[in-house]
C-alpha cells in the first residue's frame, strides 16, 4: 500500500456560468417546416411540455401537462385478481390473459388541448430553432419570426406572434368534447375527465390573453387547486402585467442554472449533441415537486400500453440518467409517485402472495395519484393485475435501484429516512417473506420461483436471471440503509440468512464461443437462449452492478460473452441503453462504439427534431432520456463507491467534462487530450471517503501545497478523505 497525498484547493464558490457553452449552442435544433406532430421541437418546463409543429398553413402547440390522466378502471368484469403461494409454488389464477379492464382504453395519460397560431397573409418559407441554452423555439416565416417558451418560473406557455389564437380541444371518444367561454377578455378552454367510485374525476383549463404581440397561455388543472378555472385566469393577468424582459430573464435564469451544473465537450460530435439533447428533454418533464411521467411524455397520440409507469425497465430507464449528469432532484418526481402508491404496493404483497410481508409493485402504475385499496369500492379495490409480466420478482429490486440510487448520489439520511427507506425496506420485507419460504437444492442454495423472465415463455419459472441480481441488489440496499440508520437489526439479520443461500446465475455452454459458458433465462430452461428484448440475462451488470469492472476475471468473462450473445438475439427494441452501459462496465469500448452507433442509426433512428424514433414505441418516449446516462457512463463511472475516469473513452478521442456526478455525492471534473488524462478535481458535497481508480496506473499522485490530505493507494485505488464544500485536485507527480 502506497501513501500518497493530494492538495486541498479551495472552497465551493457558486458561479452560475455554463462549463462549455459553445458544446451547448452546437446542439441546438434547426428544422424545417415540421409538418408532422412526430417531429415537432419541444419546449417544456419541467410540469408541461408543448410539441410546435405546422399542420396546413397554422402553427401549432399541443400542450402536455404531466398530472392530466384519465384515472378510471373498470374492474367490473374482471375475475379475481391472480395470487401466488411461494410455499407450495403455486399460481392461483381464475382466467389467463389479460383483464377485461385492460382492453379499456382508459386508464392512460392524456394530452391538454391545442394551440392553434393562424397563418398570416402571404406566408412563405418556414425556418424554425430550437434554443436549448434558452429553452426557446423560433419559428421564422416570410411574415414574422414567432418565439415560444414554457415559462420556467410558472405554468404558462409564453407566445410573441402576430397571429390569432385559438385554443382547441384533442378529441377523445372516451371523454367528452372540450368547453370554451370567455371573461373578460380572457379566453378559456375547459377538459373535463371524468373519475368513477375510486378515483375523482379533473378538469383541466387553458387560459389565454394578449397585450400586443405578446399572447400568454396558463395551464392549470384541478390538481393543481380546487378552482383551476379562476387560478389560470389570474396566472394570465399576472403574466401580462410583468414586462416581457423581466418574464424572459426569470425564464432564462432557471435555465442558465440548470445548465451551470454540468456539461460535456467532446471530439464526438455526434455524443456530444445527444448528450445536450436529452439532457434538455430530460429536464422539459421533470423537475423537483413535478409529476412524474408515465411511458410518453408529450402526446402526438395516445402512448401504448396506457400510458403506465411501467416498471420492468421503462420507467427505471427514464429517471436513471438524474445522479450522474448532476440532476439527482429530476428523480424525485418518480420517488413521489411511488411514495403515493405504496398503500397499494403493501396491500397488495399481502393480498396476492400468500404469507408475505412488505410491499409489491406491479408491472403497471395506472396513476400518478393512485387511491388506497383501503378507500377503494370497486371489485378488486381499483387494481388491475396481470400474469405474467405483472408478478415479476425482479422488477422490486429494480424499483429500489431508483431509490437507493438517489442515496447514493445525494446522500441525504434525513431524506432515506422520511421517504424513501421505507419503501426499501419493504421490498426487503418481501423478498425475505417470500423467499424463506421457497425450497432449496441440495446445495442449500434457495430455489427462488413461481416468476417470469421478461419477456420470454410463461409464469412459474426459477432462478431467473432478472431476478437473481435485483434481489440482491434490494437485499443490499436495505441493509446498507438500514446501518445508515441505526435501526431493523433483525431484518439485516433476515438479509443476510438469504443473500448467504442466494443461488448463481444459471449456464448453458454456447457453441459459437467455444462451448464456453454464459447465462441464460431460468433454472432448468432447455431452449437455448434466442430472444432477450429487454438485456434482462446481464442487468446482473447494469443497472443492479451486481457483477463490476471490479469482479473475478471468469465473472467478467461469463458476462461478456453473454453480452456478445444477446447483442445478436435482441430486437433491439428495448435494450439499447442497458447493453451499452453492460459493455462499458465490463472495459468493451470498442463493442460499446460500435454499437452505438449501430443502435441510433438502425433502430432508434435520429430525427431532425433532435429527438430519437424510438423502435417499437415511436416518438416522444420518455425512456430516450436514458442516453444521456449511456454516454456519461463513457466518461465517468461510480461503481460500489470507485469511481473511475474515462473507463470507457477511447483514448485517441479528446473529451472534457464537468461536475458529473459519482456515487457519495462527488462532482467530478477531469479532460483527456491527445490519451492522456489532467485536470482531474473532485468537489466534496457531503464529506466522506473518496475512492478513485488511479487514472495514471503506476503512477503516483503528486502531493501538493497548502492544506495536505492523508491519501492511501491499494491495488491501483486512490482513497481520501474529504470534508462537504471543498474541491480537492488529483495530480501525477
Amino acid at each position: 500500500m502506497k501513501l500518497l497525498f493530494v492538495c486541498l484547493l479551495i472552497a465551493v464558490t457558486p458561479v452560475l456560468a455554463i462549463p462549455f457553452p459553445d458544446a451547448l449552442t452546437a446542439a441546438d435544433v434547426m428544422i424545417t417546416n415540421a409538418v408532422k406532430i412526430s417531429e415537432g421541437l419541444v419546449v417544456g418546463n419541467g410540469e408541461m411540455n408543448a410539441i410546435i409543429y405546422v399542420a396546413g398553413k397554422d402553427l401549432m402547440l399541443r400542450v402536455s401537462k404531466n398530472d392530466v390522466w384519465d384515472g378510471r378502471i373498470d374492474t367490473s368484469e374482471d375475475p379475481a385478481l391472480p395470487k401466488v403461494d411461494p410455499a407450495s409454488h403455486k399460481l392461483y389464477q381464475e382466467k389467463p390473459g389479460n383483464p377485461p379492464s385492460w382492453n379499456k382504453p382508459y386508464p392512460c395519460g392524456l394530452p391538454c388541448a391545442d394551440i392553434k397560431l393562424g397563418t398570416l397573409d402571404g406566408e412563405v418559407g418556414w425556418a424554425m430553432k430550437l434554443s436549448l441554452a434558452k429553452a426557446v423555439a423560433t419559428v421564422t416565416t416570410s411574415a414574422e419570426t414567432t418565439t415560444v417558451r414554457a415559462l420556467a418560473q410558472a405554468n404558462v406557455f409564453s407566445i410573441t406572434s402576430r397571429r390569432k389564437l385559438e385554443l382547441v380541444g384533442v378529441p377523445q371518444k372516451f371523454l367528452p368534447a372540450a368547453t370554451n367561454g370567455e371573461e373578460d377578455g380572457i379566453v378559456w378552454l375547459c377538459q373535463r375527465i371524468p373519475g368513477d367510485e375510486d378515483i375523482k374525476g379533473m378538469e383541466v383549463y387553458l387560459a389565454a390573453g394578449t397585450k400586443g404581440e405578446r399572447q400568454v397561455v396558463a395551464v392549470v388543472t384541478s390538481t393543481d387547486t380546487a378552482e383551476p378555472k379562476k387560478r389560470s385566469v389570474q396566472l394570465v393577468r399576472e403574466t401580462l402585467a410583468q414586462t416581457d424582459d423581466n418574464a424572459v430573464k426569470a425564464h432564462e435564469a432557471v435555465w442558465t442554472e440548470f445548465w451551470a451544473q454540468s456539461g460535456v465537450l467532446l471530439s464526438d460530435a455526434q455524443l456530444q449533441k445527444w448528450w445536450y439533447r436529452m439532457v434538455y428533454y430530460f429536464r422539459c418533464f421533470a423537475k423537483k415537486g413535478a409529476t412524474g411521467v408515465g411511458l410518453k411524455t408529450s402526446f402526438d397520440g395516445l402512448a401504448g400500453w396506457h400510458n403506465s409507469y411501467k416498471f420492468n425497465y421503462n420507467i427505471q430507464q427514464t429517471y436513471l440518467s438524474a445522479g450522474p449528469i448532476d440532476h439527482p432532484e429530476l428523480v424525485e418526481p418518480i420517488i413521489d409517485v411511488l411514495a403515493n402508491y405504496w398503500p397499494r404496493a403493501r396491500w397488495f404483497a399481502t393480498n396476492c402472495f400468500i404469507g408475505c410481508e412488505g410491499a409489491f409493485v406491479h408491472s403497471d402504475v395506472f396513476h400518478p395519484h393512485e387511491p388506497d385499496p383501503a378507500q377503494c369500492k370497486t371489485r378488486n379495490r381499483h387494481q388491475c393485475a396481470y400474469i405474467p409480466w405483472g408478478y415479476t420478482l425482479g422488477m422490486q429490486g429494480h424499483i429500489a435501484f431508483l431509490m437507493w440510487e438517489y442515496q447514493q448520489y445525494k446522500p441525504d439520511l434525513v431524506y432515506l429516512k422520511e421517504k424513501t427507506y421505507p419503501m426499501i425496506r419493504d421490498i426487503a420485507l418481501f423478498y425475505c417473506s417470500f423467499i424463506e419460504k421457497c425450497q432449496k437444492d441440495d446445495k442449500g442454495k434457495y430455489i427462488i420461483g413461481p416468476s417470469y423472465f421478461p419477456e420470454n415463455f410463461y409464469f412459474g419459472q426459477d432462478n431467473v436471471a432478472y431476478d437473481l441480481p435485483y434481489i440482491s441488489y434490494a437485499l443490499k440496499a436495505a441493509r446498507e440503509a438500514a446501518r445508515l440508520l441505526k435501526t431493523d437489526d433483525a431484518l439485516v439479520k433476515r438479509i443476510e440468512a438469504v443473500l448467504a443461500a442466494m443461488p448463481y446465475y444459471e449456464t448453458v455452454p454456447d457453441p459459437n464461443q467455444g462451448h464456453q459458458p454464459i447465462v441464460t433465462y431460468y433454472r432448468g430452461v432447455k431452449e437455448f437462449p434466442k430472444d432477450d428484448r429487454h438485456a434482462s440475462m446481464i442487468q446482473a451488470v447494469f443497472p443492479s452492478g451486481q457483477v463490476t469492472w471490479f469482479s473475478p476475471k471468469e465473472e467478467q468473462e461469463l458476462f461478456k460473452r453473454t453480452i456478445n450473445h444477446i447483442g445478436k438475439i435482441t430486437t433491439h427494441a428495448n435494450s439499447p441503453v442497458t447493453l451499452a452501459i453492460a459493455r462499458a462496465r465490463l472495459g468493451m469500448t470498442a463493442e460499446t462504439l460500435n454499437n452505438i452507433t449501430m443502435d441510433f442509426t438502425q433502430h432508434h433512428k435520429e430525427k431532425p427534431n433532435g429527438l430519437f424514433a424510438w423502435k417499437a414505441h415511436g416518438s416522444y418516449i420518455s425512456e430516450q432520456v436514458g442516453v444521456a446516462r449511456m454516454i456519461t457512463e463513457l466518461l465517468l463511472q461510480s461503481v460500489d463507491n470507485i469511481i473511475r475516469i474515462f473507463p470507457a473513452w477511447p483514448k485517441d478521442k479528446d473529451a472534457a467534462f464537468t461536475h458529473l456526478r459519482a456515487q457519495g455525492g462527488f462532482l467530478v471534473s477531469a479532460r483527456q487530450t491527445g490519451g492522456q488524462i489532467s485536470d482531474v478535481t473532485i468537489e466534496s458535497t457531503a464529506g466522506g471517503e473518496v475512492h478513485l481508480v488511479n487514472p495514471w496506473p503506476g503512477s503516483t499522485v503528486c502531493v501538493m501545497a497548502q492544506k495536505e490530505v492523508r491519501c492511501r493507494e491499494m491495488k491501483d485505488i486512490i482513497s481520501f478523505l474529504t470534508e462537504a464544500g471543498l474541491v480537492y485536485r488529483v495530480k501525477r507527480k
